[in-house]
């Protein structure tokens, strides 16, 4: 414990107003403005949320306006109004008086007082010795950002504000209020909530009280929404469709693989816009995931879809693409090896038979007209399977099975995602 100076005379506020010469009235502002220096001194602190600038999430910075009122008890500058002219309020240079040394605990810079044009404040004192100082700040803190639901995210950042220099006990910061009203919109991010509440650095132990500031914050999605995430549910859908590209345009491949590039450039788009954290992994990394490596599969369907167009037909066709492409045409196929030509004509004997006389002329041709008739249907019925059908089918096959994926799995994503929160 140390010794003050003795501080007998207690009206000096308006001399220290009045009087340049301030060292004779043995006022030190290195001390806290207590009689008795074992006494604890509380200081409330109330904030005006001004704007907020900027939260870069990828650096976890967080930029915020603020005004701070800062309200604490002078012990030896009071006096008697009504002997002094009825002066009930002096305001004096904060470099002349003490002033709490508040600090913000958790900067994204170094620690730095909170009031740092010094020689441009001033502190209000009024007869009964309440101390008011009113200053603005510009504070980078650092908050850790919740980026599970990007773009539809939301976080809660913390300034602690507290004081520096002294030990525990002989100062204490305690909140008041916080003022919200006609704060500047910011067109990023919606300010929530705000709550000033008072915390402790040691759980249990009141000496290590701070204010701590609240703010929940959500994003605005609307501009990456229409400038980011709905060109990828385009380029996926596009990607989809290359299915229905016939094989002889020559491009079929190309457009596959140029729809694959954008996609991987717009998933580097959406990584520069997160941070690189593993604890949280956003879910529309896990979709942008899936989603190219569905176009993978559909690159590596269309290049064998167009191996199989381009192969000859003197290549035997197996079962389980004969299969496959009955399955999704619907139809019945007759073996490649096999001609029109070289089906059978039932008739052709008995139409040219010797013992045939003119009474039954007549119904041998309507018999030999039916059967013609019956051959031709046959024939249109049985159609001969090419490897043009066969990879024509793959592509729809390919098309049914690519959409219900991407339905799948985006459901399944969204329905864990949904489920925690």
């Amino acid at each position: 414990m140390f010794l003050c100076p003795d501080r007998s005379e207690l009206v000096i506020g308006p001399k220290l107003f009045l009087y340049p010469d301030r060292s004779e009235l043995n006022y030190t502002k290195s001390n806290r403005p207590l009689r008795n220096q074992n006494d604890q001194l509380l200081v409330r602190v109330s904030v005006y949320f001004h704007m907020l600038k900027e939260f870069n999430i990828v650096e976890s910075v967080l930029g915020t306006h603020l005004f701070f009122t800062l309200q604490w008890t002078d012990e030896y500058i009071r006096w008697d109004s009504e002997e002094y002219d009825n002066i009930t309020v002096v305001n004096l240079p904060l470099l002349d008086v003490w002033v709490p040394p508040m600090v913000l605990m958790n900067p994204a810079g170094s620690f730095g007082f909170l009031s740092k044009e010094k020689d441009m404040l001033l502190v209000q004192y009024s007869s009964k010795g309440l101390a008011s100082l009113v200053f603005a700040a510009y504070l980078e803190s650092t908050c850790k950002p919740f980026i599970k639901y990007f773009p539809f995210d939301s976080h809660t950042c913390h300034l602690m504000i507290s004081h520096l220099g002294y030990s525990m006990g002989e100062v204490t910061s305690a909140p008041s209020h916080v003022y919200v009203n006609n704060f500047v919109d910011n067109g990023q991010w919606i300010v929530d909530e705000l709550n000033l509440t008072e915390k402790w650095l040691i759980p249990g132990v009141n000496e290590s009280q701070y204010v701590d500031l609240s703010i929940q914050l959500s994003r605005r999605p609307e501009f990456l929404l229409l400038n980011l995430f709905i060109p990828i549910a385009f380029l996926i859908c596009m990607n989809l469709f290359v299915f229905f590209l016939p094989a002889e345009c020559g491009e079929k491949a190309s457009y596959s693989i140029t729809v694959l590039l954008s996609l991987a450039i717009f998933m580097t788009i959406v990584m520069d816009q997160l941070p690189p954290l593993s604890s949280d992994v956003p879910v529309v990394s896990i979709i942008l995931c899936m989603h190219l490596a569905n176009n993978v599969i559909v690159c590596t369907c269309t290049i064998l879809s167009l191996n199989y167009h381009h192969r000859s037909d003197t290549r035997d066709i197996p079962c389980h693409l004969r299969l496959l492409t009955m399955l999704v045409t619907w139809r019945t196929y007759k073996s490649n090896c096999n001609k029109i030509g070289d089906v059978p004509k039932r008739t052709a004997k008995e139409n040219m038979s010797p013992g045939a006389d003119e009474k039954n002329s007549n119904i041998t041709e309507t018999d030999d007209i039916t059967h013609r008739a019956d051959v031709s249907e046959d024939i249109d019925r049985r159609h001969i399977l090419t490897w043009q059908k066969v990879s024509h089918a793959i592509d729809r096959w390919n098309f049914f099975i690519c959409i219900m994926m991407t339905i799948l799995e985006s459901g399944l994503v969204f329905y864990h995602s949904f489920q925690d929160m």
